[in-house]
């Protein structure tokens, strides 16, 4: 870029001003807590814990030197969010032996989907398991608990949410379509919908602060690369599978506008006609706006 900014410290920069922001009232800066939803690419060992499926070298060869239950050689994105904000690796949510939910907690399994729904790991199902654990950690505590490790109301209703997935629903429904646009396309309003239920079933039980990631560019991982035969048609300006790129890019713009509000002046903000207070309007389509999750410049 540019800039010379990537997106990763942009988003540090984002979580740090977050977390600023969020302590002013006390003066002083509380410590943050990650609560993450996903498939692989941010499971720090949930698959591993909750399947018992054997994830050994060479995952893991260049950092931790051993199989952690992450696919990949080292550490993921979340691994650095969590180092850059001075907080441990998050524990997988199923690890029984050594969990550590001082820094929060990963709900996160590769394979995961957000459709259907009820199936082990789905996006639903990891967030009914995060209202079980809010439960429970809530109840221990009221009993006398002084263990460390569970989060309390307070850190619950402060942390940061986070869900990283449609990656898989994307590529099966390519594979389903033998690689065609429009019954992929066709699908991703669902894809969305889910990730929507689960804000908001997320937001009923205490959560308000949240990060939602993008997909990144599925045509150029080497593996739909070597098992879908193309040609030079099949290829974009980069050299990956333009179809997979194509509903990735979908997927990321279903929602429109991303930096406007939706309840508010006609344009973005105005001091004189925010949300609900004469001269405001609403954007045509609410569900497309994100900013916030979506509504006025604020909220």
């Amino acid at each position: 870029m540019a800039s010379g900014f990537s997106p990763f410290l942009m988003l540090h920069f984002f979580l740090l001003c977050m977390i600023v922001t969020s302590s002013s009232h006390s003066g002083k800066v509380s410590r943050p807590l990650l609560i993450n939803f996903g498939d692989s690419n941010s499971d720090t060992g949930v698959v591993l814990a909750g399947t018992g499926l054997p994830i050994g070298l060479p995952h893991g060869i260049t950092f931790f030197h051993r199989g952690t239950g992450r696919f990949g050689d080292g550490r993921l994105i979340i691994d650095f969010l969590c180092e850059n904000l001075n907080l441990s690796y998050l524990s997988p949510y199923l690890d029984s032996l050594t969990p550590n939910f001082t820094s929060g907690v990963n709900f996160a399994v590769s394979g995961s989907m957000t459709l259907p729904q009820f199936v082990s790991f789905a996006l639903d199902v990891q967030v009914r398991q995060f209202v079980h654990f809010k439960n429970r950690s809530l109840e221990l505590l009221s009993q006398g608990s002084t263990s460390r490790t569970f989060i309390d109301e307070n850190g619950f209703n402060n942390a940061l949410y986070m869900i990283d997935i449609g990656q898989n629903d994307l590529l099966q429904a390519l594979y389903a379509s033998n690689l065609t646009y429009n019954p992929v396309a066709e699908k991703i309003p669902s894809f969305l919908a889910e990730i929507k239920l689960a804000i908001q079933n997320i937001y009923k039980n205490g959560g308000r602060k949240f990060w939602i990631h993008n997909t990144g560019p599925l045509g150029c991982a080497p593996k739909e690369l070597a098992l879908h035969t193309h040609n030079k048609s099949d290829i974009d300006q980069i050299g990956c599978l333009r179809v997979h790129n194509d509903v990735a890019k979908a997927f990321n713009t279903g929602f429109k506008d991303p930096l406007m509000a939706c309840c508010g002046p006609p344009n973005n903000y105005n001091v004189k006609a925010t949300c609900g207070q004469p001269g405001y309007s609403i954007c045509k389509n609410v569900s497309k706006a994100i900013y916030s999750l979506g509504w006025s410049s604020l909220h």
